[in-house]
């Protein structure tokens, strides 16, 4: 059973960002993407926190949503309450810790490598803008100019970062076996 009246439903700011953080679902993909996942979820249970709070699953994606204000607050994958993805406690072969942790210290490597070409160009443009707007000859009429400039590329470089730290700090846990 679906969430009842999912097309009705609004999105909070904090599940937008959620969203493109931890399933990398860009604002114009969000609608789509967020009617069919509350058109197919499933009642899981009421927030124990929250009265007017219900959580719905589909597949392993929880979506937590507010039945009085027809709000989506949150959404995250299903593991993410458990304390551990891979268990401290689970006894792994020193050769498979040895190669896990070899796979996941390339993959944050390459992720950091591919956030830095992401953001090299929305860097560049930053540091042309900030340059501009301290400029002590820049007219004061270009300043609102500028400054959305400056905002729409740090949105941008902020954006790719947080899609990045997502995949490290995971690769990082398996490395810390936590």
């Amino acid at each position: 059973m679906s969430v009842p009246d999912y097309k009705q439903y609004s999105m909070k700011d904090h599940a937008r960002e959620r969203l493109l953080t931890r399933f990398n679902i860009t604002k114009q993909e969000t609608q789509s993407w967020l009617s069919r996942l509350l058109s197919q979820a499933v009642f899981e249970r009421k927030d124990k926190d929250f009265k007017n709070r219900s959580l719905y699953r589909f597949n392993d994606i929880v979506v937590v949503v507010d039945t009085k204000q027809k709000e989506v607050v949150t959404v995250f994958s299903q593991d993410r309450d458990d304390t551990h993805a891979v268990s401290s406690d689970m006894s792994v072969v020193p050769e498979v810790k040895e190669a896990v942790n070899e796979a996941m210290n390339k993959l944050i490597i390459n992720k950091k490598k591919q956030l830095a070409s992401r953001i090299y160009g929305s860097a560049n443009l930053l540091s042309e803008t900030l340059s501009k707007m301290t400029n002590p000859y820049t007219n004061d009429r270009y300043v609102e100019k500028n400054w959305d400039e400056l905002v729409k590329n740090y949105k941008a470089i902020r954006d790719e970062y947080d899609k990045a730290l997502v995949a490290i700090n995971d690769a990082q846990r398996l490395i810390d076996n936590k």
